[in-house]
């Protein structure tokens, strides 16, 4: 048996929108969305989709031109950066509906408080409103169930934080799911829909889910929230 589970916590800046995603109306941005974002804020990210991060030894960029007789090689120390690499035409179909996921170790309960708080760069991005999905499967099947009706293939997984000083090549399998060391803190689950659309967003119905939810504030959630295990 699992020694920890993992929350499943919407976080929304109004409540208008808070009150949208408890009516069970899912809206559910693309990665080009977030890849395009100018926003001042760890929302946006213009690696998402990235396929591989190649550091400046491990990479040789050539430039030719046949015509002209060019044909030059960039030395590593002129790269001021990691070369990345992308798959920006799929970007559009891809929607992400991404929940804040912290672990609770059940090993460790005491300290789950720390362990799962909401920091103020969270807060400050995201915003004050937060819904914790207590049952979070039966959450999950419904959206699910719904896309299936929709004919919408998809995939569930944890985000997979890379460090930002590797060469990494990453399996086509879980394009989508990785993100720059950086962001850890957002302790990423997403549900990733493939659709056959290039848009902005999609939406999801899937009926009132306050059954499945409890409403706070982000105080509320870092302070007043008590857990406790016992043995059945």
């Amino acid at each position: 048996m699992s020694n920890s589970i993992n929350l499943l916590i919407k976080i929304f800046n109004c409540e208008k929108y808070r009150n949208e995603f408890l009516d069970g109306n899912l809206y559910i941005s693309s990665l080009k969305k977030f890849a395009q974002m100018t926003d001042n804020n760890t929302k946006a990210d213009f690696l998402e989709g990235i396929t591989g991060q190649f550091q400046p030894n491990d990479i040789i960029i050539t430039i030719k031109q046949s015509e002209l007789g060019i044909n030059h090689t960039i030395p590593p120390e002129d790269y001021s950066a990691p070369i990345y690499t992308s798959s920006n035409d799929t970007l559009g179909k891809l929607k992400a509906l991404s929940f804040f996921s912290p672990s609770i170790e059940l090993n460790n309960i005491e300290n789950v408080n720390d362990a799962i708080r909401i920091t103020d760069e969270m807060r400050n991005d995201f915003g004050e409103y937060v819904v914790v999905i207590h049952k979070s499967q039966e959450f999950i099947d419904r959206v699910l169930e719904t896309a299936k009706k929709e004919k919408i293939t998809h995939k569930t997984k944890l985000i997979n934080y890379f460090p930002e000083n590797e060469t990494i090549e990453f399996d086509h399998q879980n394009f989508g799911f990785n993100k720059r060391q950086s962001y850890d803190f957002q302790k990423e689950f997403r549900i990733m829909f493939h659709t056959s659309e290039d848009s902005e967003h999609m939406r999801l119905n899937i009926g009132d889910i306050r059954d499945l939810c409890m409403v706070l504030t982000v105080d509320q959630f870092n302070n007043e929230l008590e857990f406790k295990v016992e043995a059945i």
